[in-house]
């Protein structure tokens, strides 16, 4: 197993967990809880619950709380070089639903912190550099090129300066960055595109993380590798915990797609369970889901769709995967309002249902007494029985405030039905929709379930263009 050093400024987290809902003017409960944080030590902190090898070189402030901070470390991370130079220690508020505020980064370049990060270097197989301040190019481009192997994030400060971004990203083995990040650096959409270009201007080795499809380019060569969708109870950090994952595997002889799939895996154990898992606990995470994707539920719908676009004319689409299973046996729709399910896929509906599969209709924001009676008669006369409509009265245009409960609702249903297809809205621009979606996404992924999206039909000015559409053989108006 190889050594790894990780370098950069902690901060301390005060993280505020919700015990209720958020209602928007009210006095809400919560707890909070003040936790050792920042780059360095998130990474420093996830190899050691893997039970790497791993050293924490950090500066904190000579102030109250840099005095505070050295006791957090040691009890998270024994082998630690903690070095009190900076004027103050940076701290960070983090909500329940992830969003972070944080006071400035101080620039780590001094020169008690520079001597300690180069002793540290030159005994260190593996490298990791946290993002810094606008102030540390030379700094850390000096540490890149003197590692035996660099593992460079960038913070927004750093990627300002394209030109000094490159330069870092050539100095360093490989550098990580998130999909927003990738965009923003070389104005190119599309991930392959991005990546092969960063690697065309001398970039080494590049990750680029993303909720859907981590991608990256390995010496010359682009790799992929799915991320696990799981329940999100962490909301923060799962950057953090890729690069950990991704270094252990590193360290121990991993290929670099092997070493993708590790950190994959472990950023999803943290995002589920708020926590890093013990390196059995991955490996086992790895082998169920590689089992969930050969033999799970995840496989052939036999629903036939057509595709429409401007270059060419209508023409079938399967949807299907290596699994040959002979049909869908039960079909859930999920839809924010009232008339959502009619509008988005009510042809699918009728369809489905004549054909004798058990179609179950939920609909989350259905508080209004008459739109209620409206969507039983609309439901029921597309085939669905009363029984099967699922009716709840979550606020209007205010469902992502309220996904956790929609996340615990949409379990019960999945308890009673077992659906093998999910219909719902697509993430767009209402945010409604979107909330459904995600709380969707999170309930029904992890194991497999197949999820289809609809968009509810908008005026040409959204630029809304439909991709797929579904054929009902009846045709007849309902």
């Amino acid at each position: 197993m190889k050594t790894i050093v990780s370098i950069g400024l902690v901060c301390l987290d005060i993280i505020i967990r919700g015990i209720l809902d958020v209602v928007e003017g009210d006095k809400q409960p919560a707890n909070i809880a003040i936790e050792l944080g920042g780059g360095a030590a998130n990474v420093a902190s996830t190899v050691e619950s893997l039970n790497g090898d791993c050293r924490l070189v950090t500066a904190v402030g000579d102030d109250s709380l840099g005095r505070a901070v050295p006791e957090l470390i040691h009890a998270q991370l024994a082998n630690s070089v903690i070095v009190p130079c900076l004027e103050q220690t940076r701290v960070s508020v983090i909500d329940q639903y992830g969003s972070i505020r944080h006071t400035p980064r101080r620039p780590m370049e001094h020169p008690r912190f520079r001597r300690a990060c180069e002793t540290a270097v030159a005994n260190a197989d593996i490298v990791y550099l946290a993002p810094g301040s606008a102030d540390d190019y030379d700094f850390i481009e000096d540490l890149a090129r003197t590692a035996r192997f660099a593992f460079l994030a960038l913070s927004k400060e750093q990627l300002q300066d394209t030109d000094a971004a490159l330069t870092l990203m050539r100095a360093a083995k490989c550098t990580q960055l998130n999909a927003s990040e990738l965009k923003d650096l070389t104005n190119i959409h599309d991930a392959k595109e991005a990546l092969q270009h960063l690697h065309e201007l001398g970039a080494q080795n590049v990750v680029a993380t993303s909720r859907g499809t981590i991608s990256a380019v390995f010496d010359g060569e682009l790799l992929q590798q799915p991320s696990f969708v799981v329940d999100d109870v962490a909301k923060f950090r799962h950057g953090d915990s890729f690069t950990g994952g991704f270094l252990y595997a590193l360290s121990d002889g991993k290929t670099a797609q092997e070493c993708l799939e590790f950190g994959a895996a472990t950023a999803a154990s943290w995002a589920q369970h708020g926590r890093t898992a013990g390196v059995e606990n991955v490996k086992e995470f790895i082998k169920n889901q590689a089992s969930i994707q050969a033999t799970g539920r995840d496989g052939a719908t036999a629903i036939g769709v057509v595709r429409k676009d401007h270059e060419s004319s209508q023409k079938p689409l399967s949807i299907a995967s290596s699994c040959n299973q002979p049909s869908v046996s039960v079909v859930l729709v999920v839809a924010a309002h009232c008339d959502d399910e009619l509008l988005g896929c009510g042809a699918m509906i009728a369809e489905l249902a004549g054909s004798g599969i058990p179609v179950y209709v939920a609909i989350l924001a259905a508080a209004n007494a008459a739109r209620r009676r409206e969507s039983e008669a609309a439901v029921t006369s597309l085939g669905v029985p009363a029984s099967q409509l699922f009716l709840y009265d979550f606020p209007d245009g205010n469902l992502s405030a309220m996904t956790v409960a929609i996340s615990d609702v949409l379990r019960v249903i999945d308890s009673k039905v077992c659906p093998d297809l999910v219909v719902t809205h697509r993430a767009d621009m209402h945010r409604d929709h979107v909330a459904v979606f995600e709380a969707v996404r999170q309930v029904f992924c992890w194991h497999g379930v197949s999820i289809l999206t609809f968009s509810v039909p908008q005026p040409v000015e959204s630029g809304f263009r439909p991709a797929f559409f579904f054929g009902s053989a009846k045709g007849q108006p309902k």
